[in-house]
């Protein structure tokens, strides 16, 4: 599947401002208005930047569990309202996305039928065995910029966000090699808060796979499974 690259900086919502990830979940005018329709908290709140990032701290620290979770899947929606414009040409109204917010779809992948990919349709996120953490890791690449991204979030069996952590890693790397190399960030990442007793969830197939067979990885990122297998042997379970 080639990523569409565009050239036009601008917000494809609104067009007034260049296109940031503060700007398009948070101060588009269009994106006002799904933050106002969802809670009278997000309506009349003063949350600013300067990016994006300080926003999810401010709602992770002092947000109500029912407010993290819409504010999770709000964001979800107003990103995949995004691409769906920029590829597709179809714009969704503000007060759909706020039906469409639950948490169950922001945590997952949505698909459409027949959609081709090899990555693995996460409908809603499970819990995982009481006494374990449940780690989900993803990442994401941009070619032009040379630049990948590397997101890990920890549940307990309740649902509650225990750590996140988010990483930058300048270079150009494939989508396997991508994806695995955020499997070792976020088994870094455990083992650096003690975390010993996971469950590891990702939404790459291939990379799961290979993580979990036995036999010895010949491929490119064969050294990157190798890597990410020998952490795994550090875990209690």
């Amino acid at each position: 599947m080639r990523r569409k690259i565009v050239d036009d900086s601008w917000c494809p919502v609104c067009g007034l401002e260049p296109e940031t990830s503060f700007h398009i979940l948070w101060a588009c005018p269009s994106t006002k208005d799904a933050w106002g329709a969802s809670c009278k908290k997000f309506q009349k709140s003063t949350l600013m930047g300067p990016n994006f990032f300080n926003i999810v701290e401010e709602v992770l620290l002092n947000g109500k569990e029912e407010d993290i979770k819409l504010f999770a899947g709000l964001s979800r929606q107003l990103w995949l309202r995004r691409n769906m414009l920029l590829h597709e040409g179809v714009f969704i109204h503000p007060n759909t996305l706020v039906q469409r917010a639950d948490f169950g779809k922001a945590m997952g992948r949505e698909y459409r039928e027949g959609e081709p990919t090899g990555r693995m349709d996460v409908e809603k996120w499970k819990a995982p065995p009481a006494g374990r953490l449940k780690v989900n890791w993803d990442a994401a690449l941009n070619l032009t910029r040379g630049r990948m991204g590397m997101g890990v979030v920890i549940r307990d069996h309740d649902g509650r966000v225990r750590a996140v952590k988010c990483s930058l890693k300048q270079g150009h790397f494939d989508p396997t090699a991508a994806e695995t190399m955020a499997a070792i960030h976020a088994l870094k990442f455990c083992m650096a808060q003690g975390m010993l007793n996971i469950c590891m969830e990702g939404d790459a197939k291939n990379v799961v796979d290979a993580l979990n067979s036995r036999e010895e990885n010949w491929s490119r990122t064969g050294y990157l499974v190798d890597e990410a297998r020998n952490l795994l042997n550090g875990f209690n379970n």
